[in-house]
């Protein structure tokens, strides 16, 4: 009797053994996993300034836009996506960073989107300010993307992108492997490119702040990028005239200026290249005064917008013909302003060149910087 009585109580302290290690190899394991956890939210760094930013790809920053819009159609968002409230983060931006960690989990964290909008160059940013502040209704609101498409009078390249984006949005909750594999598709036109390409940060910290704004409207944003550099470049009228304050840069903030003033309005134009100016510090003086005089000629009926955007016979044409309108422009001396600025200097508030800017009316195009000074 006393021998069963061993055995049983020796069978159950075996047991208990058992059950113990096998207690304590699980709380190893989950202490593992909280402390890999832990490791991997110690490597993503807090944004405290804005060179900290992840660059993320812009056409991402947009389908996002669009797939958000699509869930609230069908209604399968989470209702923290749904509730607006007083605070600085709306559903929308909830959801925005939610998907943000889905796509770049070793970039972004939660509270990420409370820091960016709290940077000083946000915070700071007159344009933003204002921006929320003026009457826009000169602005017209993304609505379906077939009038995005009739809006911007895109290309057969172009819609076929789009259209690529617009069936990631309209599916489950797509990666960005899936969005990297668009590349292939059209080789005409470099906006596939941008799909890959990160923006740098002061870039993703204006674009961020400009989707408050307009939101996916974002989209004309980038085509009209696409296309200025494209038209730059097409027939290499500005090789080696392109840097900082020589006429290739001109065309480049006019053109911009101008395009945006059309798909945009008025106001959101302004505020688009505003923002980008007030969140990227030019090296020299003269680069800011400069860009925000030739912004004014490409965007104000006072300035040449009506000339760029119609012929002589009233007909507007593409975008193609609206770059040969302002390189016809800019290639007429009589619009120009130079002004010989020495420039390899730092970044400061110098008054005799804000004087020199003021003084010089919007119907003419401001630069500094001839190919020889280059």
């Amino acid at each position: 009797m006393k021998k069963k009585q061993w055995f049983v109580c020796f069978r159950q302290l075996v047991s208990i053994v058992l059950i113990f290690g096998l207690v304590s190899c699980q709380l190893v394991g989950i202490k593992d996993e909280e402390t890999e956890n832990t490791h991997q939210v110690e490597k993503i760094k807090k944004i405290e300034v804005v060179e900290d930013v992840p660059e993320f790809s812009p056409w991402a920053l947009y389908t996002v836009c669009r797939e958000y819009e699509y869930k609230k159609n069908n209604h399968v968002l989470k209702k923290e996506y749904i509730l607006e409230t007083d605070s600085l983060i709306t559903g929308f931006d909830k959801f925005l960073e939610d998907r943000l960690i889905d796509l770049y989990p070793d970039a972004t964290y939660k509270g990420m989107l409370v820091d960016i909008y709290q940077l000083d160059e946000i915070t700071n940013c007159s344009t933003l300010a204002k921006a929320t502040e003026i009457d826009t209704n000169d602005f017209i609101p993304f609505t379906t993307i077939e009038a995005e498409i009739e809006l911007m009078n895109m290309s057969e390249a172009e819609i076929e992108f789009i259209m690529a984006l617009e069936e990631l949005a309209s599916g489950n909750s797509f990666t960005i492997e899936e969005l990297y594999q668009l590349t292939p598709l059209s080789k005409q036109t470099v906006i596939p490119v941008l799909a890959w390409l990160a923006i740098g940060a002061a870039t993703t910290a204006a674009i961020i702040a400009l989707i408050k704004l307009i939101g996916a409207a974002v989209d004309r944003v980038y085509l009209c990028e696409t296309r200025t550099y494209e038209q730059r470049d097409v027939d290499n009228q500005y090789i080696d005239n392109i840097k900082s304050g020589q006429k290739g840069d001109a065309f480049k903030h006019i053109f911009m200026s101008m395009q945006l003033r059309e798909c945009l309005g008025q106001v959101s134009s302004w505020a688009a290249m505003g923002i980008y100016e007030e969140t990227h510090e030019n090296t020299f003086y003269g680069d800011t005064q400069m860009d925000y005089h030739n912004n004014k000629v490409g965007r104000k009926n006072l300035g040449q917008y009506k000339l760029f955007l119609k012929d002589e016979e009233g007909n507007k044409g593409t975008y193609e013909d609206w770059a040969d309108r302002v390189k016809e422009y800019i290639d007429n001396d009589d619009n120009s302003a130079y002004f010989n600025w020495e420039f390899e200097i730092p970044h400061t508030e110098d008054s005799t060149i804000k004087d020199d800017v003021n003084g010089v009316s919007i119907k003419k195009y401001v630069y500094y910087a001839t190919k020889e000074q280059r």
